[in-house]
């Protein structure tokens, strides 16, 4: 009898480990699912503004967005690329289920609600800054010196480095958000983005190719 309750305890435990090796992966298969959807928005938006990248905008992404955003509001990626993402024209603060890292908090009051990406950003007067000048609001993002930069004038540097990652209390440089997983969510570990589509696995914090 011993003997048969050991080998249910082994096979239990085998089976939660697998589950949870399955859920992970999922996980994992869903956040980069919605960047090759968020690249593609970048290169559409890309495409109809002379080749220049979205922004100025903030470090956060959100899952929230605003259309048309006013000059008050927050502006993050998703407010630039809600468009090339499905959002209809008009939305006060609407939900985009491909702007959330999957299985992170779901907050829509915009004082309370977690970042899910980031992008990564070189220092405003860096020549491998792809973003333009840091803005926190659309009017300062109107109103920045700095643009973002044209992908067909990227430095290789730029070209070779992440541009966006799942959002942590690291990545984020903000430990004081304890709305944020403390350091990667894919077992330490973040998603990164490329200007050229790719993704890749690893625990850095900007990553090169």
């Amino acid at each position: 009898m011993l003997t048969v309750i050991a080998i249910i305890a082994v096979l239990a435990s085998l089976t939660i480990t697998t589950v949870r090796g399955a859920m992970r992966n999922a996980k994992k298969a869903a956040a980069s699912s919605n960047l090759r959807q968020i690249h593609q928005a970048i290169i559409l938006y890309a495409n109809d503004h002379r080749d220049v990248l979205p922004g100025p905008a903030s470090i956060a992404i959100y899952p929230w967005v605003n259309l048309p955003a006013n000059p008050g509001h927050t502006a993050h990626l998703g407010n630039f690329l809600a468009p090339y993402l499905g959002a209809p024209p008009a939305l006060n603060f609407g939900f985009l289920d491909v702007l959330r890292v999957p299985g992170s908090p779901v907050e829509h009051d915009m004082d309370r609600a977690p970042a899910t990406y980031v992008k990564l950003d070189a220092v405003d007067s860096s020549p491998d800054n792809i973003w333009g000048q840091w803005a926190g609001t659309m009017q300062q993002a109107a109103d920045a010196s700095i643009r973002p930069k044209r992908i067909n004038g990227l430095s290789e540097t730029a070209r070779r480095s992440s541009i966006i990652t799942t959002a942590d209390q690291e990545s984020w440089v903000s430990a004081s958000n304890t709305s944020l997983p403390a350091t990667g969510i894919f077992d330490g570990k973040r998603l990164h983005l490329f200007i050229d589509g790719h993704i890749k696995l690893s625990s850095a914090m900007r990553e090169l190719r």
